[in-house]
């Protein structure tokens, strides 16, 4: 009886914490002003990407009548590679992807990608994301801010 009440509180606070995460993500994407992709899990989520293979959750989501399992196509990892220029056919040449965990952006017009890989101060990379990558000390992925100058001038030859 125990188990299942610490099982139901852990997961009622999991769906909470994802629903608030999701809002207040959804509410900062849309001040930038893109079409938005909502989807309730991240491919970057430890538990999502060990579950996800196993289970046919994808294929249950993708055949969800009136378009409810749309997110689903950009919930895995490599998505983009599956389905390369299709969504940014189908909303506009950059979208927002709003996760709980994260909202990401992603551009196919080459001049908005130049303007936001040059202008590095004012599009910062998230540390959580690459904070795995410092196994061997910073490099080139994981500084950011004045270090990065530092480090892309030092690594030229």
């Amino acid at each position: 009886m125990t188990a299942l009440l610490i099982f139901t509180t852990s997961t009622l606070a999991w769906v909470i914490w994802t629903v608030i995460s999701l809002l207040s993500n959804y509410k900062a994407a849309r001040r930038i002003g893109l079409p938005v992709i909502i989807s309730p899990v991240s491919s970057l989520d430890p538990l999502w990407i060990l579950t996800y293979r196993a289970l046919p959750i994808l294929r249950l989501f993708k055949s969800l009548p009136f378009g409810l399992g749309k997110w689903s196509r950009c919930a895995y990892m490599g998505w983009s590679f599956d389905d390369k220029y299709s969504p940014h056919k189908e909303l506009d040449l950059a979208f927002a992807l709003v996760t709980p965990s994260l909202n990401e952006v992603w551009i196919a017009d080459p001049d908005a990608a130049h303007v936001v890989l040059s202008r590095r101060k004012e599009y910062i990379k998230s540390v959580k994301l690459y904070q795995p990558l410092n196994v061997f000390g910073p490099n080139l992925d994981t500084v950011g801010g004045e270090d990065s100058a530092s480090q892309t001038y030092g690594s030229q030859l």
